[in-house]
């Protein structure tokens, strides 16, 4: 008599590659923990910042009302100073706290990662070269492997272990954290019904800012909403129309990029950058008739071209 032979569900492969990706991370990056602060960067973020280690009357409000070493980035050093807090604080700095909240996010970020390519992988639809039907199983199984081995390279990529092992790039993995999940929820945000308030969608634009606010870079997070989103989804439409302006100002002249070394070129990036954020929150506006959100489009977008001009010029 035969055994019958059940293939895994769909669900139970992808909860088993979440796994995998988590667990891949720890291999190389555990050692981390028994790492100690650099004395680059780390002194004058952590143990040594007179903010952190409460000689500043404002406290951890000075974060959020100025810049701290030509750097504005509060989110960042809130985490640090709750990473304080939480590992016994005073006087006494101990680096394996740290150590450990940059590796925790980099897990978050690979298993994120997993998630955005699972969805942008199935949204290419099946592969117009099959020769037979597929079983649902097999199509979603080739998704998930497919998603996992992307996971896999952005979890152990040599690049990362600056931004882990190092406790100064805090800003960098969770930025990357704020990032991947306003991303996420930006993709999901087409299974909202439309009379329904868009609460992925508001979302994502609040990770958005918060990504901005641990790390400036992360502005470019609105050029990669459109490149992750598919073409026929309405959020993509609706920022469809800022969409070739900003391809061509950032893609179409690089050569001119290249030739520029004050990079006053890349200031039509800039522009498109603003437009294409007022783009996105002048959406959130009409769909959720909340005109005080006029106010933060106006901050946001213009923050934009600020952070996008600055990195063009090197100027501020």
């Amino acid at each position: 008599m035969k055994a019958h032979v059940t293939l895994p569900r769909a669900a139970a492969v992808t909860h088993l590659m979440r796994v995998a990706v988590a667990v891949a991370c720890l291999f190389p990056y555990l050692q981390v923990l028994h790492h100690g602060f650099v004395a680059v960067d780390d002194q004058l973020h952590t143990y040594l910042n007179p903010i952190l280690n409460g000689y500043v009357p404002q406290g951890m409000g000075a974060f959020w009302t100025a810049p701290y070493m030509d750097l504005y980035i509060p989110v960042t050093y809130t985490v640090w100073a709750l990473v304080h807090a939480v590992s016994g604080g005073g006087t006494q700095w101990a680096p394996m706290p740290f150590h450990g909240t940059n590796l925790l996010l980099h897990i978050a970020n690979a298993v994120l990662a997993f998630e955005i390519l699972r969805i942008m992988l199935r949204s290419l639809g099946p592969s117009s070269v099959a020769k037979a039907p597929q079983p649902a199983f097999a199509t979603e199984g080739r998704i998930t492997i497919g998603a996992g081995l992307g996971a896999f390279v952005f979890a152990l990529h040599p690049l990362q272990v600056e931004a882990v092992a190092w406790v100064s790039g805090l800003k960098d993995v969770l930025s990357g954290t704020l990032a991947l999940v306003s991303l996420l929820l930006f993709l999901r945000s087409d299974m909202e019904r439309e009379h329904q308030f868009p609460l992925r969608f508001v979302s994502s634009l609040l990770c958005m800012a918060l990504a901005v606010l641990s790390k400036p870079s992360a502005v470019i997070l609105s050029a990669a909403w459109l490149h992750a989103c598919p073409d026929d989804s309405p959020a993509h439409q609706a920022t469809a129309p800022y969409a070739d302006a900003l391809g061509d100002a950032g893609g179409g002249r690089a050569s001119r990029r290249r030739d520029a070394r004050c990079g006053h070129h890349l200031s039509g990036t800039a522009d498109s950058a603003r437009n294409l954020c007022s783009a996105i929150l002048g959406t959130t506006v009409r769909r959720t008739g909340c005109r005080g959100l006029l106010s933060v489009q106006d901050r946001l977008a213009n923050g934009t071209h600020l952070g996008l001009w600055t990195v063009a010029t090197g100027c501020p």
